[in-house]
């Protein structure tokens, strides 16, 4: 997939770690919203109000990316982020398993075609891109909802 290189995805942090993608229904542990563009939103979810923790699964080719995002979001949110590096072809099938016994990450990077199998097995919710939306292309705001609501934010396009 070739990523977008836009300077709103590199130099801001939150647009970054919100570029994840897909957010999970359970997760691993926290009752953590959604990740949102918006740092007042960041601020005051449950994760921000008690120092909380994301965990996010990332495939290797996209771990060093974000690893600065992830460190730039902690700072700005006092939310820790867990980068685990998964194989991307096992990503969405170990998401199916895991998310609904809580063992899960809060957010994944994920395929856009996986997404309705996702939503039909209940282990999504929808995500409000908010002011950032006309920030990303149609097409892949598109691509990244089902029934007309958005469940991940996309971070690159083909």
């Amino acid at each position: 997939m070739k990523v977008n290189k836009h300077p709103w995805l590199l130099g801001g942090a939150l647009t970054a770690i919100a570029a994840l993608s897909l957010t999970a229904c359970g997760g691993s542990g926290s009752n953590t919203p959604a990740v949102s563009s918006s740092p007042a939103a960041a601020q005051s979810s449950p994760a921000a109000a008690s120092g909380g923790k994301l965990t996010v699964w990332v495939d290797a080719n996209r771990e060093p990316v974000l690893k600065d995002a992830a460190a730039d979001f902690e700072k700005q949110s006092g939310v820790k982020v867990d980068l685990v590096i998964k194989d991307f072809s096992k990503i969405q099938e170990d998401f199916l398993r895991q998310v609904p016994t809580g063992k899960g990450p809060d957010i994944t990077i994920g395929a856009h075609d996986w997404l309705g199998n996702l939503v039909n097995n209940g282990v999504v919710q929808p995500v409000e891109l908010g002011d950032k939306a006309g920030e990303f292309q149609d097409v892949a705001v598109n691509a990244m909802s089902y029934e007309g609501n958005t469940y991940g934010v996309p971070y690159a396009t083909e």
